[in-house]
């Protein structure tokens, strides 16, 4: 496994993974410009010499982070955010979701985040991500039912569950407990 800092030749590649992963348009060549243009950090990581996932990483203030979390957010300067990770569907349940999750951690605690925010995709109230998370220290703080149907409508994705907008998969904040 090699993980290795974004670039933006890697776009088609972290596009094709994000459609397989979470439906089509949930990540397009304007979102990645715009989230490569602020405060953020990308990974991709390799198998075999084959990019096989990725992750996207912010950092920010509470007063710009998204307002549904600020009430669970005390007033601190930094706030690392592990805003998405998606490993191809033929490679998952192999480790390499886990072995982002943890270089993303690493990475955000090294840049010394006062909090450490991972918001997790639920599908159903299925919380695929609950054991793995609790075990390197992140414990849910807030689910936000049909988070992302509002974008959803707007940017006029497909859910990779639900198909056509809207989508109806919610959200579960997870707070690393330091």
């Amino acid at each position: 496994m090699i993980v290795q800092t974004y670039s933006k030749e890697y776009n088609n590649i972290i596009i094709h993974i994000a459609n397989r992963c979470f439906g089509n348009s949930f990540i397009t060549e304007d979102s990645l410009e715009a989230f490569t243009k602020s405060d953020c950090q990308s990974f991709i990581i390799k198998s075999k010499d084959e990019i096989i996932g990725f992750c996207l990483l912010k950092i920010e203030s509470r007063n710009s982070i998204q307002p549904e979390f600020k009430p669970y957010i005390p007033n601190k300067h930094k706030i690392g955010i592990i805003q998405t990770i998606a490993v191809l569907p033929e490679y998952q349940q192999q480790g390499f979701g886990s072995f982002l999750l943890k270089h993303c951690l690493n990475h955000l605690l090294h840049q010394k985040c006062d909090d450490i925010l991972y918001p997790a995709w639920i599908e159903n109230n299925k919380d695929y991500f609950l054991n793995k998370l609790k075990s390197i220290g992140f414990a849910p703080i807030k689910t936000f039912h049909h988070f992302w149907k509002r974008d959803s409508l707007k940017e006029n994705y497909s859910c990779i569950k639900c198909g056509e907008p809207p989508c109806s998969c919610s959200l579960k904040l997870y707070k690393l407990i330091q």
